[in-house]
């Protein structure tokens, strides 16, 4: 009987220690949930505040059990960052596996899956949000693999582009060079011609002024062949 006594002492003692540990895991998991909704860089001040809560703002201080309560106790909305209790606050979505954005907390609780993991709609009774982060993800990713190609794509035909356009360029140089070459051609020959005229005025005038002498001569010796007629 004093052994099975013992036992029993023994047992119960185990008992008692296995539902301690099953409390302190409670405590700290709804100590942790209780803090949906606060944004990672925030979320070190929610976890240091064990009794009281100190409002973002400095508006006020409260227990630390008034958190996410679904009563706006500070007037920047800071103590209920998980529930729509407060218009001005903000509601972070964590969305493991995606990227993390805020909504509004008047979307929290109203039905409407606004977070890809559902979070902003856990109080809702009956709440059928699935976690479609990885979905997302996977979209996210193909819109940006998508994105890369038509970026490249732009590159490729700019670099095209700027080929055809140098190509365009030396096609104009080469085209100008001829047309330099071909200008210097003409000045040269316009250059000769003008010797050449110059060269050339003075032999027809002193053509022309022979003839007027000739002519003269001639006007002379038909006027004496008259007179001895």
């Amino acid at each position: 009987d004093v052994y099975k006594r013992q036992v029993r002492g023994v047992t119960s003692m185990g008992h008692l220690q296995h539902y301690f540990l099953v409390f302190i895991i409670f405590q700290a998991v709804c100590g942790t949930d209780k803090l949906f909704g606060v944004s990672p860089q925030a979320f070190e001040i929610y976890r240091k505040s064990i009794t009281f809560f100190t409002c973002l703002d400095g508006s006020n201080k409260i227990p630390s059990t008034q958190i996410n309560d679904d009563y706006c106790d500070c007037l920047d909305g800071s103590d209920e960052p998980g529930t729509s209790a407060c218009p001005t606050s903000q509601f972070w979505c964590k969305n493991v596996g995606y990227v993390g954005y805020f909504i509004s907390s008047s979307w929290v609780s109203d039905g409407v899956c606004d977070c890809c993991d559902g979070s902003d709609e856990l109080l809702y009774p009956n709440s059928t949000c699935q976690n479609t982060c990885r979905e997302r993800a996977r979209e996210n990713a193909n819109d940006v693999r998508l994105e890369i190609q038509v970026q490249m794509d732009g590159l490729e035909k700019k670099d095209e582009a700027i080929a055809k356009f140098k190509s365009a360029i030396s096609q104009s140089r080469l085209k100008l060079s001829q047309i330099e070459a071909e200008l210097n051609q003409i000045n040269i020959e316009l250059d000769q011609f003008q010797r050449d005229t110059k060269a050339f005025k003075p032999r027809q005038k002193n053509k022309i002024l022979e003839e007027d002498v000739y002519d003269e001569f001639d006007f002379v010796d038909d006027d004496h062949e008259s007179d001895f007629s």
